[in-house]
């Protein structure tokens, strides 16, 4: 007689491996080191490249953190009236650079000369008469830009534009007048 099949109610068991212990890594702060002498066309080009590269989406996170920043960064000088384009150092962008260099010595000496104004600013009307750039924008032919009058007047002397309307004083000493 055959004799019959034994069963056991013992599971199979399964190998549990332990996650390997990594050190996080600080990739904000490797970027900017790395980055901090680089213009910010080439930096903003480096960060795309790593991010295509990667597949650790918490290294991606970090990558675009750090991109953010750096737009961040360029956005808030521009507003500030700096003259930044691709080419400027990520340092000066950053604000770390030691001593007035560059854009930070163009704006202190600006700054002076608005301070010595009173905070006076007067803005004139032109139509440009030829394709140009300013403020590394191309503006068309026939387009109508408020200037500041030293600029406004450089312009005209050039010609590049015409006057449309007399200097004016800012916006916020015109409401108080």
């Amino acid at each position: 007689m055959a004799t019959p099949k034994r069963t056991t109610n013992q599971s199979t068991t399964k190998t549990r491996r332990k996650p390997t212990k990594t050190t996080p890594v600080d990739v904000n702060a490797m970027l900017e080191e790395q980055l901090s002498s680089q213009p910010i066309g080439k930096a903003l080009s480096a960060i795309d490249i790593l991010y295509k590269e990667l597949d650790d989406m918490q290294m991606r996170l970090d990558i675009l953190i750090s991109r953010i920043k750096i737009l961040k960064n360029r956005t808030s000088a521009l507003r500030a009236g700096e003259l930044i384009t691709l080419n400027t150092i990520m340092s000066a962008l950053n604000g770390k650079s030691k001593g007035l260099t560059g854009l930070k010595a163009l704006k202190s000496k600006t700054d002076n000369a608005i301070e010595q104004d009173d905070g006076k600013v007067e803005w004139t009307k032109l139509k440009l008469l030829e394709e140009t750039t300013i403020n590394d924008v191309l503006l068309a032919s026939e387009t109508v830009v408020s200037i500041e009058n030293k600029a406004a007047a450089s312009l005209v002397e050039q010609g590049v534009a015409e006057v449309i309307e007399a200097p004016t004083k800012n916006a916020k000493e015109e409401q108080t007048q």
